[in-house]
């Protein structure tokens, strides 16, 4: 059962907790943002009210035309930094966020989602008591909903792929809001010409890098479940972008690791189609367009015709 926190919720932290130790890292949280000025103001409070002793809170807004500039505003004197100005998308406004960030410990939270109460205190304990030189990324679970008293919400507990070849495979891998890392010996950027899946390819950087993953068995984050929503707006774009990300990582695999990721590949081709497919008239064309596409996909005729067929008219 989810512990259920009213907007906007309130903690006063136990003095108790700052007790613990007398030093707290610095954990810099970048919020990237475009009009979403009827959710960020939770997003803002959920971030601050963590009483966290050692914050650094970064927002980038693309230039917001709605009421986001007020609430930003309104709350200025306790924000590190923020602006709103245009830019080229969320991936270059998290390199903007990010070029600003001094802290040890890194994340970003969307301008629609938020965290739960004592989030920083537990990642910052699990930082502090980690013996290890290694670059981390701490993980903890997230609760999909439309707001923290939804209770038909869904319990999100991640496991994060042991290898490359895991990742490409799984293509989802964990949810943003919940993932914390460092960058003790990397300087890692966000791929901004993906409008989707900058995450996904950023989580493969840490993987390619031999990032320590640590669970964390507490729930972390509200992933925002709405009608605006990335996922629910552009899907099309995210499946198109998970393809061409696996088939760029690929490379680093070996021959049959590789042959494995374009099978994949080429199943969800044939899926998202098939769903395409059922709901428009003109499927045959699109059909014909499809095996075209597949021309260059490295697998013999055949195989491409023994999917295709398979799953259209199993």
């Amino acid at each position: 059962m989810i512990a259920l926190n009213r907007w906007p919720w309130r903690h006063e932290p136990n003095e108790d907790l700052y007790a613990i130790r007398t030093y707290w890292p610095k954990i810099s949280i970048v919020t990237p943002s475009f009009n979403q000025g009827q959710y960020i103001e939770e997003t803002i409070l959920s971030v601050l009210n963590q009483g966290y002793p050692n914050l650094e809170y970064i927002i980038i807004d693309g230039g917001s035309t709605d009421n986001t500039v007020h609430i930003l505003k309104k709350y200025q004197d306790k924000i590190t930094y923020w602006v709103s100005e245009t830019d080229r998308g969320q991936s270059h406004a998290l390199n903007k966020g990010f070029s600003k960030a001094t802290g040890e410990i890194f994340a970003y939270l969307n301008s629609d989602d938020c965290y739960y109460p004592k989030t920083l205190f537990k990642v910052a304990n699990s930082f502090l008591e980690e013996d290890s030189e290694a670059d981390l990324l701490f993980i903890g679970n997230c609760y999909w909903a439309a707001n923290f008293d939804d209770v038909d919400g869904k319990l999100d507990i991640p496991s994060f792929p042991k290898d490359l070849k895991a990742a490409l495979l799984k293509k989802m891998i964990a949810p943003q809001a919940s993932m914390f890392w460092t960058m003790r010996h990397h300087n890692l950027k966000f791929y901004e010409q993906l409008r989707f899946c900058m995450d996904f390819e950023f989580w493969l950087q840490l993987i390619k890098n031999n990032y320590k993953v640590i669970r964390i068995n507490e729930l972390f984050s509200l992933f925002r479940q709405h009608q605006e929503a990335k996922t629910h707006t552009i899907e099309n774009v995210m499946w198109a972008e998970l393809i061409g990300v696996t088939n760029i990582y690929k490379g680093y695999l070996d021959e049959k690791g590789a042959l494995d990721i374009t099978k994949n590949n080429l199943q969800i081709e044939i899926n998202e189609f098939y769903k395409s497919f059922c709901k428009n008239n003109s499927g045959k064309i699109r059909l014909i367009e499809r095996l075209l596409s597949l021309k260059n996909s490295g697998l013999p005729w055949k195989q491409k015709l023994k999917y295709i067929i398979k799953d259209l008219w199993s």
